[in-house]
């Protein structure tokens, strides 16, 4: 693929990294070809006709898809002036990142699997924002940033598919990790819902097998540790803006349930502190 600007960037120490690639309307590669890392692929203006596995599949503007190693696949047309995002990733590096957005079953590399073609819909202008040359942030935050955004985009988009349970609830679930509400937590919760605290909790636990409150700890948690992992906020900031005013008390609850504290991991993953 040729490209108009790229950045490399170490996500987790030696031999994880990440390449940020933007076509600026260049011609993108119609020899098949497979890699041995994954590779998420953006169309931001225009659109494609994109081989994989075998298969084809139309990509609009905004609509994106998630590569596996040793998938094979070419770009058989595109129109005129389509500028795509491609974001290749080690595969350590991804397989943490899915792990802890819950979208593991990305990390099938069977040929024979279903390929899906999503859409970054509302999540568009922050991906071509931390994509642009010069925004003032390293590349490594840069990439960061869309990884996080594109898959968290894509386990919304999951939970909403067919057959996976309460969609309308899990897009409730994917606000509450928002600083505000998950400070504010359970009145935040029963305000984005709309439900009575009793039909709240019903559904909480048929869908998630817990009551309100261990589901809000459990979101704070998990929004703490992709802070701890993905930035370099200070751990009292971290712990103020998931709900928690005493740093100390959080300190101890994410060591309970995590076996480490907030310094070792951040250590463990080796993420650049900003």
């Amino acid at each position: 693929m040729d490209t108009l600007n790229y950045t490399y960037a170490n996500i987790s120490g030696a031999g994880r990294f990440c390449k940020l690639q933007v076509t600026g309307g260049r011609k993108l590669s119609d020899i098949r070809h497979t890699h041995d890392f994954y590779e998420v692929v953006l169309v931001i203006t225009g659109s494609t006709l994109h081989e994989i596995n075998g298969r084809e599949y139309e990509n609009k503007t905004g609509d994106y898809v998630i590569l596996s190693p040793g998938d094979s696949h070419r770009i058989v047309s595109q129109s005129p002036g389509t500028n795509v995002i491609c974001l290749s990733v080690e595969k350590g590096g991804f397989e943490l990142f899915a792990e802890i957005y819950d979208v593991s079953e990305l990390c099938d590399f069977s040929p024979e699997r279903e390929v899906k073609i999503f859409n970054i819909g509302d999540d568009f202008n922050v991906c071509t924002a931390a994509s642009e040359k010069g925004s003032g942030e390293s590349g490594e935050i840069q990439c960061k940033k869309l990884l996080s955004v594109m898959l968290a985009n894509y386990g919304e988009q999951k939970n909403e598919a067919p057959g996976r349970g309460n969609g309308q609830l899990c897009i409730i679930a994917e606000k509450m990790k928002k600083s505000e509400n998950l400070c504010e937590g359970l009145p935040a919760f029963l305000r984005l819902s709309g439900y009575s605290h009793t039909h709240l909790a019903r559904l909480v636990k048929r869908e998630f097998g817990c009551t309100l409150h261990e589901y809000i700890f459990k979101l704070r948690l998990e929004e703490a540790y992709r802070r701890i992992v993905f930035t370099g906020e200070h751990f009292e900031s971290i712990s103020q803006n998931i709900g928690y005013e005493s740093f100390s008390h959080f300190n101890r609850i994410f060591k309970a349930h995590y076996g480490i504290t907030p310094s070792q991991l951040r250590k463990n993953h080796g993420f650049t502190t900003v």
